[in-house]
């Protein structure tokens, strides 16, 4: 939305206090949600790295035992 200076002028300005703090409040709360978000991302991609390490271990361990080479495609 477009800013107003005109409303600005005429906004009383103990509810700009009061709208400054639910923004604020709002900001906060994106702020954490946005951590939590970001903590579950990281965990995400450790697990998948975790898995991946795993799958390749096999992959080493079934190729020694077989004496099959089998390439990499990634």
């Amino acid at each position: 939305p477009m800013f107003c200076f005109e409303k600005l002028e005429v906004e009383n300005p103990v509810t700009l206090l009061e709208e400054l703090s639910v923004v604020k409040s709002r900001y906060k709360t994106l702020c954490m949600q946005l951590e939590k978000v970001s903590l579950e991302q990281r965990e995400s991609m450790n697990g998948i790295r975790a898995a991946l390490e795993n799958t390749m271990k096999m992959v080493q361990t079934l190729q020694q035992h077989t004496g099959l080479q089998v390439a990499a495609s990634f």
